[in-house]
């Protein structure tokens, strides 16, 4: 088969299925659309082969095939008070537990949802082993949720002085984010309803850097130049064990644990989910 055949092959594969459709046929033909252009070449990063928006239905933990660097936690216990189990990242046992706080609703749905209410210090812990897959080089955190409050911290990760990995809607209703002791701050504001909070690093081509969306996207580039932002300045990647003080799903600043909104799930990786 002549490169030219090959690539048209491969890019009707790429348009009728993702990145799932050419990994089906091999790591040849991953390689091969790479090198052709039609995936983009990992240089010092891991680019997850799999797409998160086109192989994932939202409904369960099987995710879309990245279960080595990718952990998906589904907000779906239906007990009062109970946990939510992640699944995948390479863990185990108590590292996919998070752990609830404050008698968090069962979940509602499907989709499954929790809804926290940050006037009962509600949120989750998570273990240092989990918390790890968000300290660089490479890395990815997405949340959904919905009817987020301002002055809230869906994530709030700390060593209790410089090191820290959080997301704020500050009290102008712009996303806020924190990491290594820098921040940055988006000119849009978070919109009512749902939303996708993403934050992540590649490896080095750029700084670390989050955004919003209202719909699910396969590329910062997709995102509103003010709905996303970046930090000044390259800060690396953070050593195992971070955080050391907190580990934190939806906090608040006034009351501890505690964010008001409907949490549906949230997804940590160790792999570049959104491209650029």
């Amino acid at each position: 088969m002549s490169d030219k055949t090959r690539r048209e092959f491969l890019k009707s594969c790429f348009r009728i299925g993702g990145y799932a459709a050419i990994a089906q046929l091999g790591m040849g033909a991953v390689e091969d659309a790479r090198g052709l252009g039609i995936l983009p070449a990992i240089v010092g990063s891991r680019l997850s082969v799999y797409n998160w928006v086109d192989d994932w239905d939202e409904l369960d933990q099987v995710g879309w095939g990245d279960t080595t660097n990718s952990l998906i936690c589904l907000h779906d216990s239906l007990v009062l008070g109970g946990d939510d189990t992640a699944s995948g990242g390479n863990l185990s046992g108590a590292d996919l537990v998070f752990t609830q706080v404050g008698n968090v609703p069962a979940a509602l749905g499907p989709p499954y949802y929790r809804a926290m209410d940050d006037t009962q210090n509600q949120g989750f812990n998570v273990t240092v082993a989990c918390s790890n897959l968000l300290t660089g080089p490479v890395f990815t955190l997405i949340m959904k949720i919905a009817d987020l409050t301002n002055g809230q911290y869906p994530i709030a990760f700390s060593d209790g002085a410089t090191k820290n990995a959080i997301f704020e809607k500050d009290g102008s209703n712009l996303l806020q984010f924190y990491y290594n002791a820098q921040n940055a701050t988006t000119t849009d504001a978070i919109p009512a309803g749902t939303v996708y909070l993403y934050m992540g690093a590649d490896g080095g081509t750029h700084t670390v850097r989050a955004g919003f969306s209202t719909s699910r996207v396969k590329s910062w580039d997709s995102i509103p130049a003010g709905q996303k932002a970046s930090l000044a300045t390259e800060v690396g990647s953070l050593a195992a064990g971070a955080w050391s003080a907190n580990r934190e799903f939806y906090w608040s600043a006034t009351g501890g644990l505690g964010t008001t909104c409907n949490a549906y799930y949230i997804i940590m990786s160790q792999s570049q989910l959104l491209t650029d």
